[in-house]
């Protein structure tokens, strides 16, 4: 008797804790959904720059790709710098970033960090890049991620109407094949 009691009281929590997962993630997906896009502005304050930021290490099967996303933004190359902090890679990421810049539209620079142990080695490349960065407004990625052409764009219509000190971005996975990775993408958008 006890134990089927038990076994009742675990199946309504775990029913409770599925069911309020499910309305959290539904929750989360109609508020994307309709949360506000921002509109184009057609020009943006002289002294509007962006610095994008992407801290690596390791990231040759990757770091093309998003360089080149970059060099497709719709907002002009003359518009933002991109600053790839190179945190002693060894599988040839510094080569790869150094032949594209030499050949893009956008002005991507290569900065090899110091060999340094540290416990926060991506808070050390971003600290070292807000040093370097020339741009306004300071936007960072990560050197496995890819981007869309108006992503800098939208960034600088969100500051261009909000002024908003912190602008944050939702993020999705590229390959949703199951239900459960589009559950995963909403539950992370939530982060």
């Amino acid at each position: 008797m006890i134990c089927q009691t038990w076994i009742s009281a675990a199946t309504v929590a775990l029913s409770a804790i599925l069911s309020s997962y499910a309305l959290f993630t539904i929750g989360l997906a109609v508020f994307w959904h309709k949360a506000r896009r921002h509109g184009s502005v057609a020009e943006f304050a002289d002294d509007l720059s962006i610095t994008v930021i992407i801290p690596v290490r390791n990231e040759a099967a990757n770091i093309g790709a998003l360089l080149a996303d970059l060099d497709r933004q719709i907002l002009p190359a003359s518009r933002f710098e991109v600053l790839v902090m190179d945190d002693s890679s060894t599988d040839g990421t510094a080569a790869i970033v150094q032949k594209f810049s030499s050949t893009a539209t956008a002005r991507i620079r290569l900065i090899s960090l110091p060999e340094v142990r540290t416990s926060a080695p991506k808070k050390r490349a971003i600290e070292t890049a807000i040093g370097q960065a020339q741009g306004k407004l300071i936007v960072t990625t990560d050197g496995d991620c890819r981007v869309g052409p108006g992503w800098l764009h939208a960034i600088a219509c969100c500051y261009a109407q909000t002024g908003a000190r912190l602008i944050s971005s939702p993020v999705t996975f590229t390959r949703e094949a199951m239900l459960t990775d589009h559950l995963q993408t909403v539950e992370f958008a939530s982060l």
